[in-house]
């Protein structure tokens, strides 16, 4: 199951962190409209500019948005499986060892003993 957590978080890591570069650079990209535009507020108003402002500044938080919400999507999947295959891991543990102890290959208390050091050692 090792493989598998990591490849499932390999991939996760990668799709979120290039998700959050880009809000990061949409937030610059608003950031730098706001500055410029409150930095030559007069001739932004001689020439009847705060709407052109306004729209473009809208239009880079909507970038933002739109980055932040894939962002949050990639999070939510890839926690999701991060922590099904873990609970699936730990079925398996407890699946195999209820055969062991089934077989008479191990008593259940040495079974349970473990299964436990290998829950605790995965954490």
């Amino acid at each position: 199951m090792l493989p598998f957590i990591a490849v499932a978080g390999g991939i996760y890591a990668y799709i979120a962190t290039t998700l959050i570069v880009n809000v990061r650079k949409s937030y610059v990209e608003a950031s730098q409209i706001a500055q410029e535009v409150i930095g030559n507020i007069r001739t932004v108003q001689s020439f009847t500019g705060e709407e052109r402002a306004v729209r473009s500044y809208k239009e880079a938080l909507r970038n933002t948005y739109k980055y932040g919400r894939k962002a949050g999507l990639a999070k939510g999947l890839g926690m999701g499986t991060l922590q099904s295959l873990l609970f699936l891991s730990w079925a398996l543990l407890v699946w195999y060892t209820s055969i062991v102890v089934h077989k008479n290959i191990a008593n259940g208390g040495d079974s349970f003993t473990t299964m436990l050091n290998v829950l605790i050692a995965g954490v």
